[in-house]
């Protein structure tokens, strides 16, 4: 099912974790892209929000969903400190 509103590639991948269990990282650009104003991505609260969409999405409670969405938060702070 499509979700215009949601990250759509957080999905899949928090589905194929799901499924698989494991993945691995490889550590090198694999494609570009360009964030934009009008872009999901590019407005922050709005990326905020709808990443909170999936964790409720995918199943997760609002308990479990709002922890998950602090360290998503907390990591996007520290990341640009």
């Amino acid at each position: 099912m499509e979700q215009d509103h949601l990250h759509e590639d957080y999905i899949l991948w928090l589905n194929v974790l799901k499924k698989y269990g494991v993945s691995y990282g490889i550590n090198e650009p694999m494609l570009e892209y360009r964030v934009s104003a009008g872009s999901k991505s590019g407005n922050k609260w709005k990326s905020a929000k709808m990443t909170y969409g999936v964790y409720r999405y995918i199943g997760l409670g609002r308990i479990k969903s709002l922890y998950y969405f602090m360290w998503y938060a907390i990591c996007g702070i520290t990341k640009y400190m």
